[in-house]
Parts: C-alpha cells; structure tokens; sequence
C-alpha cells in the first residue's frame, strides 16, 4: 500500500489542492481530493491494456467547483438526499433551509459537504483521514458538526468510515455520491449492467422525488432486485414511480436501522469483462441513482462525454426527508454522541 500526492489545482483564493493516489498491492488505485471529499478515479488492473478507470470524474479542479452538478465522486451532506419543503422541526424549531432542487433542498443545500474543502488530517500507510467542520447555521443547519472520514485502500477493497460529533442537536445523513461504470468511465451506458440489491422494500415518492409514506414492498414492481436483473431492463420500465424519475432513483430499504457491522447492500455486475463490484454497509438505506440527468454536457478525463445512464450511483446512506418522518430511523445527532458509518467496497476482477 501506498499513498502519493501531488498538486491537483488552485482555489481562486491560491489554495493548493492536492490530489491523493492510494495504491494497493493488487494494483487497485483511488484518486481522492479533499475538495468534497471527491473521489476523482478508481483504476483496476485490466489484461492487455492500461488500468480501467470505472468511476465518472471530471479532468479539474475548475471543473468539480464550477459544473459538477451532478456530485461525481463527492460525500454529500449534512444531508444526503432530498428534504421536502426545505424545511424541518427539531425539538419545537423549524429550521429553513436553501431550495436548490425545486422546493426541496438537495445534498445539504447550495453548498453542501461535496462542495466544501476538507483538511487533510493525517496520513498513513494505507489511509488518509480528512476533516470537515460545519459551522452552526450553515446552510441553516443547527450546530456546530465536526465529521471525519477515513479512506483507506486495501487489496480488492476501498473503505470509508465516518464518524461525526456536534455541539448542539442537528440532523446528519452522509453518502458517497460515485458513478460507476464497470466497463470503464469511457464505455457508454451501464443499461447491460445486472444490479441485484439486499432490499424487500423501497421509500415510495412522488414526482419531486419526497417521500409519501413508509416503506413498500417491491413484490411484483421493477425495484425487485432481489435477484440480479439488467438494468437496462428495469430503467425501461412502464412503472409510474420509474417513469417519474426517468429511471431509478429510489431508496432501497436494507434494515430498519444502522447496523453496528457492514452487512452485503448491493452487488453489480458487468456481464461483458466480468468485473463485480460489492457494496458493504452499515447504513440502513442504499439510494440507487442510474444516471438519469447526465445529457453529455460534461466530459470526464478520458475526453469521452457522460450521456445519459453513463453510470450508476449507489449511495449508502439514511432514509431521505427523515427529519419529516417520524417512523423512519433517526437521523438525529445530539451533543455527547457519536455518529458512526461504514461503508466498503469491493471490487473483484476476472482478470
């Protein structure tokens, strides 16, 4: 394992941001950015040809603060997700927030977490830890909320851990926003991928993407990825809440609540080199997003434009618009407690 840097771009303000290069022994290597906590690339060994790169990214630093709109690669929060209204109550207060999606505030508001430098803390021999405080009253927000997130590398496996604490009561639901395309970012589509999710149930929502009620089970529906099934075939379907969303962009429910060890959430395939990707969480919801608005306006560093369905996110995380749902599991975080994620994927290759 290995862990290299170099300068990625300036702020405007002569900021250095470097880029990280975490490089375990099979080869598997991740490039991260503590601007939002990006991760920009994730490179496999490939037969005969150089490493694929089987996330979407952008080439700079310009480009991931000025155009990524659709939060490539970033850790979004505080708030994961949609909050309907931009609004919610906390212990008798109602607390307002920025409407950046509709009526709704998406990813933490105009500014959120996947937008914001993070500090580089430490850095070891297979992980980096990075820092982010988020100031009381940011983006409206209550509280002051310090989050740390710990990267690391191993053979076959990335690995994220989070671990947050704040000085006042606040809502909090972090996720990893990346694309995947395990045929390499530069392939195309991702519709002959076969996806298969641990899920019984899903989040219904409406046509703003707010959820309407508890969960639902997915018995008889395209959500029902119990068994593995080829997304091109789900993302086709005639299904109303599909239809609404231009494809997926639904939460799968895993569990109840946060589960102290990683449980299997998620597996996807590439039926045509073989790779396999597994997602591992302790998070209870995955949020499964096919790339429905990427319209090929962005270009990652392949030179190759993101058309539509150019990757899937898999984003572990809580349930969206908890603070507004009562019965859905708590996404509360008060002061003396400790907020604890871990989320690990695994990548295997046929190679």
């Amino acid at each position: 394992m290995a862990i290299t840097q170099e300068e990625f771009g300036r702020r405007v303000d002569g900021t250095i941001v470097p880029r990280f290069e975490l490089v375990a022994e099979d080869g598997l290597t991740v490039g991260l950015i503590p601007f939002g906590a990006i991760i920009t690339d994730v490179s496999i060994p490939a037969e005969s040809r150089h490493p694929v790169n089987v996330v979407l990214g952008l080439s700079t630093l310009d480009d991931y603060v000025e155009r990524n709109k659709p939060y490539f690669g970033a850790v979004v929060g505080r708030f994961a997700g949609r909050i309907g209204g931009a609004e919610f109550t906390l212990d008798g207060t109602t607390y307002r927030l920025p409407a950046n999606d509709g009526a709704s505030c998406l990813h933490g508001g105009t500014v959120g977490f996947g937008r914001r430098l993070w500090s580089v803390e430490s850095i070891e021999e297979n992980q980096l830890m990075l820092r982010y405080v988020s100031k009381d009253g940011e983006e409206g927000f209550p509280g002051e909320l310090t989050t740390d997130l710990v990267v690391g590398v191993e053979q076959g496996e990335i690995r994220l851990e989070y671990r947050a604490t704040c000085d006042a009561p606040t809502v909090l639901n972090l996720a990893n926003h990346t694309y995947w395309n395990l045929a390499g970012d530069d392939s195309g589509t991702v519709e002959d991928h076969v996806l298969s999710v641990v899920a019984d149930r899903i989040v219904p929502c409406d046509a703003e993407r707010i959820p309407t009620g508890d969960p639902v089970p997915v018995d008889g529906t395209p959500f029902d990825l119990r068994s593995a099934a080829r997304l091109g075939d789900r993302v086709g379907s005639k299904d109303p809440f599909i239809v609404d969303a231009g494809g997926i962009d639904h939460t799968f429910v895993l569990a109840d609540g946060p589960r102290v060890v990683p449980e299997l959430g998620a597996t996807l395939v590439d039926p045509a080199s073989g790779r396999r990707l597994e997602v591992w969480t302790t998070e209870p919801a995955l949020q499964v997003y096919t790339g429905n608005d990427l319209d090929g306006s962005l270009r990652g560093p392949s030179g190759v434009s993101y058309e539509r369905r150019a990757g899937v996110a898999l984003e572990t995380q809580h349930f969206p618009d908890s603070p507004n749902h009562p019965s859905y599991p708590s996404t509360v975080l008060r002061p003396g407690e400790v907020f604890l994620s871990k989320t690990m994927y695994r990548l295997f290759s046929s190679v």
